[in-house]
């Protein structure tokens, strides 16, 4: 049974121990201490890593009492010296804690109780019981919470026997008991939970608390939210990105949240010029290739192979070409890699466009479909489009004899 003296101090990163079991497990190498600082997954948050001896610690678990360090490479049995990484034992305290002070906050403001958490290496969340959730609500835990960081209030961690658990005002009932009872963490005038998780000494640790999104879930709300480095990170990203957005807009940044909303306006009203301005042009190509086709008897076969990717335009021609009495259309692309087709035909003429399309789709290790009248599809670029073409117009021609 190892000692886990993690419990004790979450502030100690050295110190030595000795090495009094080694299994391999597939490739890696299990490592039992007589005693360990290491954290082991446990309770939402995850395991520190570290080095013991030198060799990288990748993951620490608790088993039957058993606290397995997982190590890289092999290892010989005596004295350990083992040295945690600070950074990520700094980021779980911080978080956990940040966590106890960020449901007692919710408690407070909206009488919102935390039911579940994920402590997580990029984003943690809290599940409370409500079924909104507003910014302005937000905005007051925020403000109450980081409040009890800046009064820096001390953080006690004790023990209490499970028979006077009833006299101690927990947050929320404990979930499981140590060997020396119910394990309490109080932050002082605040907040008292029972935890067996890392956490700092005081809450000044913690650095920052922000909310940085929430959503709905089972019926209740699920609010992410990081703490210390880890969003002083976040921040340094999102200060950088928004510098640079403003000086790709020679803007302030104050201003750039107003300036990105006209211009995404701006582009779609763009957008609708171009779409409009597409369908004035589709309809003088069809009118245009109505006027320069086959007359086959007493219908209009048009065959066009287009040098474009842009689908849409293709499709807007179709459209137009529809309109047009006695007309059957053969329309493809062949560029970048790919053959596009889109056949149609006036809808007075009784055949299925969905013929000739399946006919040049297995050709093309291609798929598509649609109404009869008009199709779509797509498939490997053709060599020989030119001649599968001719050979699908060949099965036209014939259809509309029998017609």
């Amino acid at each position: 049974m190892t000692e886990k003296l993690y419990y004790k101090d979450s502030h100690k990163l050295d110190f030595q121990s000795e090495i009094i079991n080694i299994n391999k497990f597939e490739d890696k190498y299990h490592v039992e201490l007589d005693k360990t600082y290491f954290y082991p997954t446990s309770g939402g948050q995850s395991f520190d890593t570290g080095f013991i001896n030198g060799i990288k610690v990748i993951d620490v678990f608790e088993i039957e009492g058993k606290i397995i360090h997982v190590l890289e490479k092999e290892i010989s049995k005596g004295i350990a010296d083992s040295k945690i990484d600070y950074s990520r034992r700094l980021e779980n305290m911080q978080h956990h804690t940040g966590q106890h002070l960020l449901s007692q906050a919710f408690i407070q403001i909206l009488k919102a109780p935390t039911i579940s958490i994920h402590l997580g290496e990029e984003i943690c969340n809290i599940e409370i019981v409500k079924k909104e959730l507003t910014q302005e609500e937000v905005d007051q835990v925020e403000e109450l919470a980081n409040n009890i960081i800046y009064q820096n209030k001390p953080i006690n961690i004790y023990y209490v026997d499970e028979s006077d658990i009833n006299e101690i005002n927990l947050r929320r009932p404990p979930k499981k008991k140590g060997n020396e009872g119910i394990r309490v963490i109080e932050i002082e005038g605040f907040d008292t939970s029972a935890c067996g998780g890392t956490h700092a000494s005081n809450t000044g640790e913690i650095g920052l608390i922000k909310i940085i999104g929430w959503e709905k879930y089972k019926g209740n709300i699920k609010v992410d939210f990081i703490c210390g480095l880890r969003a002083l990170r976040d921040y340094r990203f999102k200060n950088i990105a928004i510098k640079n957005i403003s000086t790709k807009f020679s803007s302030k940044d104050k201003q750039i949240e107003e300036i990105i909303y006209k211009s995404i306006n701006d582009s779609k009203e763009n957008l609708k010029e171009l779409s409009n301005a597409k369908k004035e042009l589709a309809f003088y190509k069809a009118k245009e290739l109505v006027n320069d086709c086959e007359i086959y008897k007493n219908y209009k076969i048009i065959v066009k192979q287009f040098e474009t990717d842009d689908i849409f335009f293709l499709k807007l021609i179709a459209q137009e070409l529809i309109e047009h009495n006695n007309t059957i259309a053969l329309l493809s692309t062949n560029i970048n890699g790919k053959t596009n087709l889109i056949f149609c035909c006036n809808s007075n003429i009784k055949v299925n466009m969905n013929k000739y399309l399946s006919e040049i789709l297995k050709n093309i290790n291609g798929k598509g479909g649609g109404k009869p009248n008009l199709v779509q599809g797509s498939g490997d670029q053709s060599t020989n489009l030119h001649e599968i073409i001719y050979n699908a117009i060949s099965l036209v021609r014939i259809d509309l004899d029998s017609l």
